[in-house]
């Protein structure tokens, strides 16, 4: 929770109005106990609405709720600004600290992080980390907690770990069915994914799905799957990615589908990487062309230390590939490894793959993980010399 910083002040000010203002209101209209903690969070705090936004203000009380409610809400205005004031009770953010911290225990269960911390939970974790104490102590102070930024991330990266995934199955099923225009909506939904879980890694934990674009343009993409080529902003990257052909045959559809799950798989796989303080898995590249993927639409990519962990969750399939190896399947289902030099650059030291890679090949092939071996195998085979 931080002190009243310049988004807000200025969204009030180009209202004629001030901090003391809305405290004075609640006080004197609302009948708010001058003692109470009252903070405010949402788009105008961090930066991110507009003239039309509302203020969303959180009371803490002293009630026996458990659950977080949105329908609480008492709507009121000041000098024409909308505002929203919710009443939590400190019990219910207490139980939606708890219930984080246990669905972070590992092993994580992904299904149980993705499914049991609801969204008016995760909005107002975020507001309390995110939030500006306008009256009385500061919440975390007044909670008796120290929820950290780490914890709230790591659940929504466990949350989009569990509905990419069903995203890769569904898409896998359609494709088996024939069933092509059903795909392209989850292919873009799998980008978005991509990209939430991105922005989750970069300390953008804000859950509602309005932001995403916003958000975008206040991070700093170099070095991520978002940072493209030229001169494309992060936004207009994700733009393209979500762009469908312009024709709508099978292999265009198939393409599209490919080059979103890639996108996604690669970008669950930055974030987690990030979230554990592995670093990067190659050099960033400018996120290569539709159909350029290598691996099957409902293939994960996990990390494993330093190597990386491929899996079919469905059938518990996975082969494990070493640090070099993985570097350069990762850039090659993505599409930025196309030459020798960019290949060179995912190889420390120069490090033989041949007979690594061919051993990978035979155990993903095994497995029905790649696409078509023939080609990954071309081009491996021209990459590595």
């Amino acid at each position: 929770m931080r002190d009243v910083a310049a988004p807000l002040e200025a969204a009030l000010a180009s209202r004629g109005l001030s901090v003391a203002d809305v405290a004075e209101h609640l006080v004197r209209h609302l009948e708010v106990d001058p003692s109470s903690t009252v903070f405010a969070y949402g788009s105008l705090v961090e930066g991110l609405g507009n003239a039309s936004s509302d203020l969303d203000l959180c009371i803490l009380t002293g009630g026996a709720e458990t659950d977080i409610t949105p329908s609480r809400n008492s709507a009121f205005e000041i000098a024409g600004l909308q505002c929203d004031l919710m009443p939590v009770s400190k019990r219910a953010f207490r139980r939606a600290i708890e219930l984080l911290r246990e669905l972070n225990r590992e092993p994580v269960d992904v299904r149980r992080a993705a499914l049991e911390l609801d969204y008016p939970q995760r909005r107002m974790l975020h507001a309390l980390l995110n939030g500006e104490t306008l009256m009385g102590a500061e919440a975390q102070s007044v909670l008796g907690t120290d929820l950290a930024p780490r914890e709230l991330i790591r659940n929504l990266l466990a949350r989009t770990r569990y509905w990419f995934g069903n995203l890769q199955a569904d898409l896998a099923g359609m494709r088996r069915a024939g069933d092509w225009t059903s795909m392209i909506l989850p292919s873009q939904e799998a980008v978005l994914l991509g990209c939430d879980a991105l922005l989750a890694a970069l300390g953008k934990t804000n859950p509602t799905p309005k932001w995403r674009v916003k958000q975008l343009e206040t991070i700093a993409a170099a070095g991520t799957p978002l940072s493209g080529g030229g001169t494309a902003s992060p936004a207009e990257r994700l733009f393209d990615l979500l762009r469908v052909p312009a024709t709508l045959g099978h292999a265009d559809i198939l393409g599209f589908a490919l080059r979103a799950v890639a996108f996604g798989r690669r970008s669950l796989l930055w974030a987690e990487r990030a979230l554990l303080g592995l670093g990067e898995t190659r050099d960033p590249g400018d996120g290569g062309a539709p159909g350029a993927s290598v691996l099957d639409l409902d293939i994960g990519i996990l990390p494993d230390g330093e190597r990386l962990r491929f899996v079919r969750p469905g059938d518990g399939a996975a082969v494990t590939a070493p640090a070099d190896l993985s570097r350069l399947i990762v850039g090659l289902d993505e599409g930025t490894v196309t030459t020798a030099l960019e290949a060179a650059a995912m190889r420390a030291g120069g490090t033989p793959l041949a007979s690594e890679a061919a051993l990978f090949l035979g155990e993903c092939e095994q497995a029905g993980f790649l696409i078509a071996r023939p080609d990954l195998e071309a081009r491996l085979s021209a990459l590595l010399g």
